[in-house]
This record gives structure tokens, sequence and C-alpha cells, in this order.
């Protein structure tokens, strides 16, 4: 591979992934606004059932 390969690979690559940031970017600040307009107020109550295999892996891995 030549150099002027190489460079063309790499800003090729570099200016792809650019686009694929930009789009995520938008697309994580449209959710945002549309939950913002739905009246989301970003207060989560976390909770969960855990399996029972699950909290006898925990118990082990806390001793």
């Amino acid at each position: 591979m030549t150099p002027l390969e190489a460079y063309v690979i790499s800003v090729a690559f570099g200016t792809g992934m650019k686009i694929v940031y930009f789009i995520i970017g938008y697309l994580v600040i449209r959710l945002g606004h549309k939950l913002l307009l739905l009246g989301v107020t970003g207060k989560f109550t976390f909770s969960a059932k855990w399996s029972t295999k699950f909290q006898c892996a925990l118990r082990l891995l806390a001793r």
C-alpha cells in the first residue's frame, strides 16, 4: 500500500466516523427534545426483580 492510498483510506475512515457520530448526536438531541416536550422530568425509579441465581452470585461475590 502506498502512502497516498493509506492517506485516502484514513481520510475516508475519519470522515465516515464524523458522519456517524453527527447522526448519533442528532438523534440523541432529538430524543431529549421530544422527551422535554412530553414533560418527562428526569426522575427515575430504579427497581428490578433479580432472579435467585443472580442474587446467589452477588452474595458469593460480596464475600
